[in-house]
């Protein structure tokens, strides 16, 4: 599998899976993001390039109540494309089960709600 990279990317660019943003009573709204960090290197044993995935927790700021902007938290590096998958589905998978398990305490967010593009 080869990754194209641009000098240029942005940040929603560089997302390649999000799970659904999560709202919580105490918590701003937050996902959980696979993306490219835009870090690359050489091979050592070939000229593949090869790039580093990072799978963070996304957080709404809370600005007001606009929500717009966000951060990214709790990032676990890999350049191995089935950790990242792997690493993102556990994690994914256990903010909807708390999701599942709570409904009264953790919901799913509107997108019109939040007023982000990048839903």
């Amino acid at each position: 599998m080869k990754i194209k990279l641009k000098s240029n990317h942005t940040e929603e660019e560089k997302i390649l899976a999000s799970s659904p943003w999560i709202k919580s009573e105490g918590l701003l709204p937050h996902r959980i993001v696979l993306r490219l960090t835009g870090k690359a290197h050489k091979a050592k044993y070939n000229d593949e390039t090869i790039v580093e995935f990072v799978i963070h927790t996304e957080v709404q700021n809370d600005v007001a109540h606009g929500y717009d902007s966000t951060y990214f938290t709790q990032g676990d590096y890999t350049y191995s494309v089935r950790d990242a998958w792997a690493i993102f589905c556990e994690r994914s998978n256990d903010l909807m089960e708390k999701a599942h398990k709570n409904p009264n305490s953790y919901k799913l967010a509107d997108a019109e709600e939040l007023e982000v593009s990048n839903v």
